[in-house]
């Protein structure tokens, strides 16, 4: 079997397309579809579905696709391993972020892991959660640093960096007349205001609709953002309530802030498949990390 072929196919299979897949893999076009009709005659069977839009696996191939992956990562995670015990270090790490928080850590910690590993490329990709999970279990990322609470983790491995808190912020001027600070109450009393929160897919904003589904709440959204410094702003200028990570509070009289409880404790974890070999270099990066978020 040809590690390059399965290369190839691999690529066709994650762009869909033999023009796209030959430019990355640089090869010509003609080549690349030759080796695909080559390898289809010698399976008996086609992998892909023609149509004029794009090329979609069929059941057999995107058999042999999986199968395919875990043989070229093997193959990588060989050759890192040799390098190791050469003391030889010129691979490349994906590594997946989360929007807004992940790049200024990436950015803070960058240069001092490249004047240990220089030859080391990094691809740092911004996605949320959810695609991170997608690209790890699909070999497209080494490892991911996400914000997941316990009831989140899919079958991958977790490395804990840090706990944080979700809290509502609200205005002060909407809570003027109210002293409690019970959960509930709150709530209640801020039923009809208007909230600016972050998009759907993200995992604060689905533990959030699943607490308010408890007190009969539906959020009055006035918009979504990805940046939590935005949302937070929102509220300092008394235009409507939110709910961040503790890790974006800001210290203003104009605004209190409210603990969702520990059932909504977030976990900022590293994540990685089971069967993913961490490297030297990888680790290295994990341990930046670590020191970064807990300094």
């Amino acid at each position: 079997m040809d590690l390059k072929q399965l290369e190839y196919i691999v690529q066709i299979a994650e762009e869909k397309n033999i023009t796209k897949a030959a430019k990355k893999m640089y090869i010509t076009q003609s080549a690349l579809n030759q080796t695909l009709l080559k390898l289809e005659k010698e399976i008996g069977a086609l992998l892909f579905k023609r149509t004029k839009l794009s090329l979609e696996l069929t059941e057999i191939g995107e058999l042999y696709v999986k199968q395919a992956k875990k043989i070229i990562e093997i193959k990588n995670e060989t050759y890192e391993q040799i390098d190791e015990l050469k003391e030889i270090y010129n691979s490349t790490i994906k590594i997946g972020l989360t929007p807004e928080r992940g790049m200024l850590m990436f950015l803070s910690i960058y240069p001092i892991f490249h004047a240990t590993f220089p030859n080391i490329k990094i691809e740092p990709l911004e996605v949320n959660v959810e695609e991170q999970n997608k690209m790890l279990e699909e070999g497209r990322l080494d490892i991911g640093f996400v914000n997941v609470s316990e009831t989140q983790k899919i079958k991958n491995k977790y490395q804990l960096i840090r706990k944080e808190r979700l809290l509502l912020a609200v205005p002060a001027k909407f809570l003027s007349d109210i002293t409690s600070d019970e959960l509930g109450e709150i709530i209640e009393k801020i039923k009809e205001k208007e909230f600016v929160m972050l998009p759907q897919n993200t995992t604060i904003r689905k533990i959030v609709d699943e607490v308010l589904k408890k007190y009969d709440k539906t959020l009055k959204i006035l918009f979504e953002s990805k940046n939590s410094s935005i949302l937070i702003k929102m509220v300092e200028k008394e235009l409507a309530c939110t709910v961040i990570s503790e890790i974006h509070m800001l210290q203003s009289e104009k605004i209190k802030y409210f603990y969702l409880g520990e059932p909504c404790d977030l976990e900022y974890s590293v994540t990685y498949r089971e069967s993913k070999y961490l490297s030297k270099p990888i680790k290295k990066f994990i341990e930046l990390a670590r020191k970064y978020w807990n300094s």
